[in-house]
């Protein structure tokens, strides 16, 4: 039996669509970690969904309402199942009433009256291990999304020991893929400006993306329970970064860490031209150079300069003439009048979706854009 004490937390965490699931999937086969293989958000959860922090409830919402509710077999075929997990999780080999009896089993050893949020964590993959027949692992893999990288110093408190990986991604590349997913699924909010979608319409700007991004590594890049990862670099050179990795961790390097899998089973990733890649793969790596016009390529160098010279991406960083990137925030706004067609359901609400975009969201951006490129805030 490991004591608790000696569980070690790490929470993989990163902008939308920089490859934290492809490096979750790299890690999940590893006979030292224990991790349930996409973003359940344990520490975002914790801190904003759950009022009631007692332990039943936090159990409860844990097995009822998270995304480990959905990798269940007849949940996973459910509408919401399936938009909660992507491509990736494919006939997940998991039963969740036989889950659920592991867990009390388990329960009648355990001591409620002082358990936290790493005691529930530390139960539900001790069970996840005990599900799968696999012995105990004390490295524990969560995914925490943009989410956990507002709550550092908190998980710090909550986990101890704890320690963190951060992957990040060329922004053009990034939003190359949410373009694609934008146009499939015509979510037609999203914007350049923001690259990835906010969650909360009331979330403060300096909480999202990049600009969290940016912030958490200035302040914490020099310190060595921090793990910075460049996808580009997984992707080329997965060896090196994954022995790396191993290092970091504290556990022994095995060839399981260059093999994508998603509870043992083979791993299709989840990018978005909807490709079944079983293996790490670098072909979508600078693709915005075949899909993003002058504009837009021109538009997000210059609106993530701050990322490109603090995560070395020497080729992107550039100085820039201001009438032109005047000139191109107007010529993207005109452009997204002319697209966002392409992203609206031709439903009933057609009209009123267009309407919404044209008044607010594309005037939104307008204003972010300007307001940047005058004040840099």
């Amino acid at each position: 039996m490991i004591a608790e004490k000696d569980y070690n937390i790490v929470n993989i965490m990163g902008v939308p669509k920089n490859g934290k699931s492809l490096l979750s999937s790299l890690l999940d086969n590893h006979e030292e970690v224990a991790s349930f293989p996409l973003e359940i958000k344990f520490v975002d959860h914790y801190m904003n969904t759950l009022k009631n922090k007692k332990f039943d409830d936090i159990l409860d919402f844990f097995l009822s309402k998270s995304k480990i509710y959905y990798l269940d077999k007849k949940s996973f075929q459910s509408d919401i199942g399936k938009k909660f997990l992507t491509d990736n999780i494919y006939s997940p080999e998991f039963n969740l009433n036989k889950y659920k009896e592991i867990i009390r089993e388990n329960l009648k050893n355990f001591d409620k009256s002082n358990s936290v949020l790493k005691d529930i964590i530390v139960l539900l993959h001790n069970s996840l291990d005990n599900f799968f027949k696999r012995k105990t692992k004390k490295t524990i893999v969560i995914q925490d999304g943009c989410y956990g990288l507002r709550y550092i110093e908190e998980q710090k408190k909550i986990f101890q020991n704890t320690k963190f990986i951060i992957v990040v991604r060329n922004p053009l590349d990034v939003y190359c893929d949410l373009k694609k997913i934008r146009e499939k699924f015509k979510r037609f909010r999203r914007n350049i400006h923001d690259i990835c979608h906010v969650e909360n319409l009331k979330t403060n700007v300096k909480n999202l993306n990049y600009f969290k991004l940016n912030e958490v590594y200035e302040s914490y890049k020099n310190e060595n329970n921090f793990f910075f990862i460049k996808y580009e670099e997984l992707v080329n050179e997965p060896k090196k970064i994954m022995e790396n990795l191993s290092s970091f961790l504290g556990i022994a390097y095995s060839d399981s860490l260059l093999q994508p899998t998603v509870l043992g089973k083979a791993w299709l990733d989840n990018s978005a031209d909807f490709k079944r890649n079983k293996n790490i793969s670098n072909d979508q790596v600078d693709k915005y150079k075949s899909v993003l016009n002058e504009n837009e390529i021109i538009y997000i160098t210059y609106f993530n300069q701050k990322f490109y010279k603090n995560f070395n991406y020497k080729n992107y960083v550039k100085n820039f003439k201001k009438l032109k990137i005047l000139s191109i925030i107007f010529k993207i706004y005109i452009q997204n009048i002319i697209e966002v067609r392409l992203n609206i359901k031709r439903d009933k609400l057609y009209i009123l979706k267009y309407l919404y975009f044209f008044v607010y969201s594309n005037n939104k951006f307008l204003l972010k854009s300007l307001n940047y490129f005058f004040f840099k805030t």
